[in-house]
């Protein structure tokens, strides 16, 4: 992810129809996995402090997936749901991959 050089810092974007990807992990107590839409990948991170748990979040599911974008300390960025209403289950939707969409604070 690339938070168009920078300038989406902080911003609240949104993915639809993201798959997530094989490269789930558990890093210092917050699971993060990589959901790509179609149109690049973006590694989400699920905050144990915001009370977000891994499941039902698995390689393969799709998902819509709202976040703040943030860095990630070696020039790439990160996405991070604010709470659980940020994060969308869609086991019946469409493989029909949409665009990246970005939800921008007025």
């Amino acid at each position: 992810s690339r938070a168009n050089g920078g300038a989406w810092d902080a911003e609240l974007v949104k993915i639809l129809d993201g798959t997530i990807a094989n490269d789930t992990a558990t890093v210092n107590g917050d699971y993060q996995f990589t959901v790509d839409d179609g149109t690049g990948a973006v590694l989400v991170v699920l905050d144990q402090d915001a009370g977000l748990t891994r499941t039902p979040y698995v390689p393969g599911t799709l998902v819509d997936v709202t976040g703040v974008l943030v860095p990630d300390g070696a020039g790439m960025w990160l996405m991070k749901p604010r709470n659980s209403t940020d994060l969308v289950v869609n086991p019946g939707a469409s493989a029909v991959k949409r665009c990246f969409s970005v939800t921008c604070r007025q």
